[in-house]
């Protein structure tokens, strides 16, 4: 087909005639949106502006088209609420490894168990009937593992029957040299929590053991010897966390510093 020069081939209408757009008249030259706004280079470099286009709210609510999202969305809002509780749960545990990326970094996790349930549907799965296993191991401090502050392999101290979970922890030395002691902190101390969660009636309860204080610096501290009861009630699951906290004494009235190490050693189901 022979076409004149300056025509435009049949069938082909211009953009501001498919989408009603007004024109920006300016020395400005804008490409992509801005808030609810999107800027478009027309045939001849103008700049058209019109409202940005979706899909409309019933369709997302209610088409097939978008049914994935509506249980990815589904999914991520359960994995939202589960880490509230879990955050309140751990209550003070928070003190020593609160960062700025952790209610993200637990919220990816609670989702991994989510993610793992076998028996519901995708967009109605669970933390409590995913694989726990997928929890267990997780450091609240990603720039610390327990293990570079603990002078043992914590896989071999970690005992646990059916009703009782127990681990002992000879006494160890902290130096002010040690790259992973804060500058502010004058003391540590072992703590060990086992924590009790209903993600479903967003309840919990738990029982935390602290060591003895240990000043930084001297040859060793005491042993620490720790045993819980591990037995959550039914649609419960119990979290044994295990950590280092760092500590700093204002007079009598000892202070955690930020810096410590918190792991979630093992998970149970009812």
């Amino acid at each position: 087909m022979v076409q004149e020069f300056g025509t435009r081939p049949a069938g082909i209408v211009p953009l501001q005639k498919l989408y009603p757009m007004a024109k920006l008249d300016g020395l400005l030259k804008l490409r992509g949106s801005v808030g609810g706004l999107t800027f478009v280079r027309g045939e001849h470099g103008e700049t058209y502006v019109k409202e940005k286009s979706g899909p409309r709210p019933c369709r997302l609510k209610d088409g097939e088209d978008f049914a994935n999202s509506r249980r990815a969305a589904a999914e991520f809002k359960t994995s939202g609420k589960a880490t509230r509780t879990f955050r309140y749960a751990m209550d003070r545990l928070l003190a020593g490894v609160e960062g700025r990326s952790l209610t993200g970094r637990i919220n990816a996790w609670l989702l991994r168990a989510i993610q793992s349930d076998a028996v519901n549907e995708w967009g109605y799965r669970r933390v409590e009937a995913g694989d726990l296993t997928v929890l267990e191991g997780f450091e609240f401090n990603e720039s610390l593992p327990l293990e570079e502050l603990l002078p043992l392999n914590l896989r071999d101290r970690v005992p646990a029957g059916r009703d009782e979970a127990r681990i002992s922890v000879p006494g160890f030395r902290l130096r002010r040299a040690d790259k992973n002691v804060p500058k502010l902190a004058t003391h540590f101390r072992m703590v060990s929590a086992m924590i009790f969660v209903d993600f479903d009636k967003h309840t919990y309860s738990r029982a935390v053991r602290v060591g003895p204080m240990t000043a930084i610096g001297r040859k060793s501290g005491a042993d620490f010897d720790f045993d819980h009861g591990i037995v959550p009630k039914p649609g419960e699951l119990s979290f044994w966390l295990l950590g280092v906290e760092f500590v700093r004494q204002e007079g009598d009235k000892p202070v955690v510093v930020r810096g410590g190490a918190v792991r979630c050693m093992r998970v149970w189901g009812a």
